[in-house]
């Protein structure tokens, strides 16, 4: 490992992206016997094949894509290690990535939380999609990620590469508009849903994908979309002065049903079972000290909105709510 250099650790991205060796070798100045040696070397360090060789030109192994992955994510590191320290002093920012129902459920209260307790640390907050998120997290964009980890999300990545520390359970909820017939209904069946207009976010979503299976495995294909959005906050808006029906993760539709915008829509083939919100960032990163304040922050917060009602008096004696 001492023989390597920052150049061995970008050979492969190069590789992968420009497809052979001679086009490796152009676009790092280098000769192509020089890539080569590299190679022989980089294969040396890591025990195996990276790349397989043809008159086509050089394409990854499946070793070689997993090592890819790792060593991108070193190089995202390295990069942000130098831009930290000409911070001059300065405490860099934590990169959090989350999906947009913890900023109204467990996030403000983790900051309120450190802001009693050492002062809010500097972060840089992105929210997204749980799946494109992590994508970000691999590619070292991101220090962590607090999202739900169900099946769609795990199928996409190794779940080696990561320290996932579980936050709350939740689950999707079908949310209408607080004077829809179907709020009335103890037991909604599925044909109503089925004739129902819905809003929703876009396909490749988790909240999509739940939207599927509630159709799927209740044996219907699902009904089209009538209108497709991005936002949760929008959609809940809009929700709550049409008839349309959308579904929301419950710290959500718990937040709108609060302020009497929208209720909850009960029955049994509605119920697709608990999924957990969790704590994610790379195995490597699972030390760092904003890192760790940051979890310690979300684990209280999370405690505190289990065991505490949703009043106005827990709102003042805790200073947030978690709404979980």
């Amino acid at each position: 490992m001492d023989r390597l250099r920052i150049r061995h650790v970008r050979l492969l991205d190069v590789i992968h992206r420009r497809g052979s060796l001679g086009a490796a070798a152009k676009e790092l100045a280098l000769s192509q016997p020089a890539v080569t040696l590299m190679l022989r070397e980089l294969e040396a360090v890591f025990g195996t094949s990276l790349v397989d060789r043809d008159v086509r030109g050089g394409r990854l192994t499946a070793a070689g894509l997993r090592a890819l992955e790792r060593l991108n994510a070193a190089l995202s590191g390295l990069e942000h290690a130098i831009d930290s320290s000409r911070l001059a002093g300065l405490e860099p920012p934590l990169r959090l990535g989350c999906a947009q129902v913890v900023g109204i459920s467990v996030l403000p209260g983790a900051l309120a939380y450190l802001e009693r307790d050492a002062g809010v640390m500097p972060m840089q907050i992105v929210e997204g999609e749980a799946i494109a998120l992590l994508k970000d997290l691999v590619a070292g964009r991101l220090d962590c990620v607090v999202a739900w980890m169900d099946e769609s999300v795990s199928a996409q990545h190794s779940l080696d590469l990561f320290d996932i520390t579980p936050l709350w359970k939740g689950r999707m909820q079908v949310v209408a508009a607080v004077g829809h017939p179907l709020v009335q209904v103890r037991n909604v069946p599925m044909d109503a849903l089925i004739a129902a207009a819905w809003l929703m976010p876009r396909p490749g979503s988790r909240t999509f994908a739940a939207f599927l299976k509630l159709f799927v495995q209740n044996g219907f294909a699902p009904p089209p979309v009538t209108v497709e959005c991005a936002s949760i906050h929008t959609g809940m808006n809009i929700v709550a002065v049409t008839a349309m029906l959308t579904m929301t993760p419950d710290a959500v539709a718990g937040h709108y049903a609060r302020q009497g915008k929208i209720a909850i829509l009960q029955g049994k083939a509605i119920d697709l079972g608990d999924t957990h919100a969790s704590l994610i960032c790379l195995r490597e990163n699972r030390d760092l000290s904003a890192l760790v304040r940051l979890k310690k922050a979300l684990l209280e917060t999370v405690k505190i909105g289990s065991r505490q009602p949703v009043t106005p008096a827990a709102i003042r004696r805790h200073g947030h709510t978690t709404g979980i």
